[in-house]
């Protein structure tokens, strides 16, 4: 069926000479323990808050205050979220290399069946989209013969719409920008995005 896990010894089977390949792709949150005054994470100095130019951990107590608050209330705190830097950042070849994220089967995998089947358009992509993730060029996952949004369908269900025992009927319940900036420039009270930085407008759904 395609699972392999690399951390014991096994391999990825090789997609050549499939006529088609359908590949399940989900980002999961990698919990990265945090704290403000760690250079690996709130305080890293490589990784500046563009809205402060400060880094990220500077405006909490502990760093301002260290002698009342010789302590950070973050110390060790593991959380679901991405680190501060790569939040913002919902681009699979971001994602890829992010430390607070991982991605299954990993981008370069994605990419090596892709050109093993010998042509992207026998490629089926069923991708989780647990956010508004953003399809870039650079990834080249739009190049996918078809991409079908998932929200934790099962195999079978997925197959039966595949396969075509049954239409695809859902629509997508958010909009997907067609790059990062969109997204951080995106205000909160106003629905989807311009045109020009849409890739997926909110409803978009096609069917048999």
């Amino acid at each position: 069926d395609g699972n392999y896990d690399a951390t014991k010894g096994q391999a990825r089977p090789s997609a050549a000479g499939a006529d088609y390949a359908v590949i399940r792709v989900l980002v999961k949150d990698n919990a990265v323990p945090y704290s403000s005054k760690d250079p690996a994470t709130g305080a890293n100095p490589l990784q500046l808050n563009p809205l402060t130019g400060q880094t990220w951990g500077a405006q909490d107590p502990c760093v301002l205050f260290p002698a009342v608050n010789p302590t950070c209330s973050d110390n060790g705190l593991t959380f679901g979220g991405a680190l501060p830097w790569e939040a913002g950042d919902l681009t699979f070849t971001g994602m890829a290399t992010a430390r607070s994220r991982v991605m299954t089967p990993s981008l370069a995998d994605i990419q090596a069946i892709m050109k093993e089947v010998g042509d992207p358009k026998k490629v089926v992509l069923n991708i989780y989209f647990r956010a508004p993730y953003v399809l870039d060029d650079a990834s080249g996952l739009k190049n996918a013969g078809a991409i079908v949004a998932g929200f934790g369908v099962s195999d079978v269900a997925l197959l039966e719409v595949l396969s075509g025992k049954f239409k695809p009927q859902g629509k997508m319940p958010f909009a997907l920008a067609n790059n990062s900036k969109a997204i951080a420039d995106n205000q909160p009270d106003v629905p989807g995005y311009p045109e020009k930085d849409t890739l997926y407008k909110f409803g978009f759904g096609l069917t048999y």
